[in-house]
């Protein structure tokens, strides 16, 4: 489970963003906004209704994270591989055994491109669903 503190600078509706000192582990996560060199923004689903100013503890589920990470790492990767071998094949196909490598690279190159636009398109998905927002978990004193 990943935990934060951090302060609330704004409210919008069950949201709050939430000013986080940037820490290693979520340095390039992109979850959050940049909001400056030692700090960023995220937005947590305020469920205990934290008012601005609060110092809070939000948290993000294991499974959200590890979710999170397998759509920007593991699918671009899985297309890379997955457009290698359709363009060796699509060359030994054309009779052309002897590009098949290059083909392949080419190929995997365009479907890692490819896997971006489909990454964007799940995270628009996503964002409309609170499942994936850290929550405020509590007030901090």
């Amino acid at each position: 489970m990943m935990e934060e503190t951090g302060e609330v600078v704004k409210l919008k509706n069950n949201m709050a963003v939430v000013r986080l000192k940037r820490s290693a582990a979520c340095e390039r996560c992109g979850a959050c906004r940049l909001a400056g060199a030692d700090f960023m923004e995220a937005e947590a689903r305020n469920l205990i209704k934290a008012k601005k100013g609060d110092r809070v503890l939000i948290e993000l589920e294991p499974r959200t994270l590890l979710t999170a990470s397998f759509i920007v790492y593991i699918v671009p990767l899985i297309f890379l591989i997955l457009g290698y071998f359709v363009g060796a094949w699509l060359a030994s196909f054309i009779a052309r055994a002897n590009l098949a490598e290059i083909f392949g690279i080419i190929i995997g190159f365009a479907f890692f491109a490819f896997s971006y636009l489909i990454i964007r398109e799940i995270d628009r998905r996503l964002a409309s669903s609170e499942e994936f927002y850290p929550v405020v978990k509590r007030i901090i004193q």
